[in-house]
């Protein structure tokens, strides 16, 4: 397993890699009324913040369409560089903005 650092990852995601949607976040997006459109668009962009979680798990923080609310897209990057969306959720903008 691959130790990815953010450099990596922003390449990664620069270079329009293979996503796979794992079965708990297809579960959670219908659940938590997430506009699967506005995601598709933010994962063809750059993130505001992107965290570490562990090795190859990462949280992506784009905007949101409230202003008050950030899209947390937790992914899992594999050996190939193919990503696989954990969850997605909404965060409180506080949690990045200070």
């Amino acid at each position: 397993m691959r130790d990815y650092d953010i450099k990596q990852i922003i390449d990664i995601i620069e270079s329009n890699p293979t996503i796979r949607i794992s079965k708990h976040s297809m579960d959670r997006w219908f659940e938590r009324d997430i506009d699967l459109d506005y995601v598709e668009k933010c994962l063809n962009t750059l993130p505001v913040a992107i965290i570490k979680q562990n090795l190859n798990l990462f949280k992506l923080l784009y905007p949101h369409i409230s202003k008050k609310l950030d899209i947390a897209i937790v992914i899992d990057i594999n050996d190939y560089c193919e990503i696989e969306i954990v969850t997605i959720f909404e965060s409180n903008l506080s949690y990045r903005v200070r």
